[in-house]
C-alpha cells in the first residue's frame, strides 16, 4: 500500500462526502431521491455494501432519510446543516492557520485583506474563464425530475471522487 493509499479515506465516505456535496449545490434538493443503493453501485463500480455504508453515515448524520418503499430521500434542513457544519470547520482548516502564518510572516490586518481580495479576484477571473457556454445539449441535461439527475450525478461523482 502506498502512502497516497493509506491517506485516502475509506470509499464508503468518499460515496457520502460526494452525496453531501450534491445537496450542498443544490444538485439534491430537500425531499429529492438520492440513486438507490444498487444504482449507485452500478454507476461507481463499488460493492452495493460499500455504498449502502456511505448512505448509512448520512442517514446517521440526519441528512437523509430512509422511506420504506421508496427509497432515500434528502432530510428537510440537509443543506443548512451541512452549511453550518463546513462553515465551522472552514474557520478551524483554513482562517485560523492562515491568520498564524499571516502573525508568523508580520503581515498586518490590512495586508492580509489586500491578499484575500486580490484571491477573490483571481478567482473570479478563473471562474469566469471556466463557465460553459450555454448550448442545448447542456440546457437538454436539467430535469424538473429529482430522479432523472440521479444517475448522471453518480457518474460525475465516479470521476470527481473516485
Amino acid at each position: 500500500m502506498t502512502h497516497a493509499e493509506a491517506e485516502r479515506p475509506p470509499l464508503f465516505l468518499l460515496v457520502a462526502s460526494r452525496v453531501a456535496e450534491d445537496i450542498l449545490t443544490g444538485r439534491y434538493p430537500e425531499g429529492a431521491l438520492v440513486p438507490s443503493t444498487n444504482a449507485a453501485a452500478g454507476e461507481l463500480g463499488l460493492n452495493p455494501a460499500t455504498v449502502r455504508h456511505g448512505f448509512s453515515v448520512l442517514v446517521e448524520s440526519g441528512l437523509l432519510v430512509k422511506r420504506r418503499g421508496v427509497g432515500m430521500l434528502v432530510a428537510a434542513g440537509a443543506r443548512e446543516s451541512l452549511l453550518a457544519r463546513r462553515r465551522s470547520e472552514f474557520t478551524a482548516r483554513h482562517i485560523e492557520p492562515l491568520l498564524r502564518e499571516a502573525r508568523i510572516l508580520g503581515l498586518d490586518p490590512t495586508e492580509v485583506r489586500s491578499l484575500l481580495e486580490r484571491g477573490v479576484q483571481r478567482e473570479q477571473g478563473d471562474t469566469a474563464a471556466r463557465q460553459p457556454s450555454s448550448s442545448p445539449r447542456m440546457s437538454s441535461a436539467v430535469s424538473a425530475d429529482p430522479n432523472a439527475a440521479a444517475g448522471s450525478s453518480i457518474r460525475a461523482s465516479n470521476s470527481r471522487a473516485f
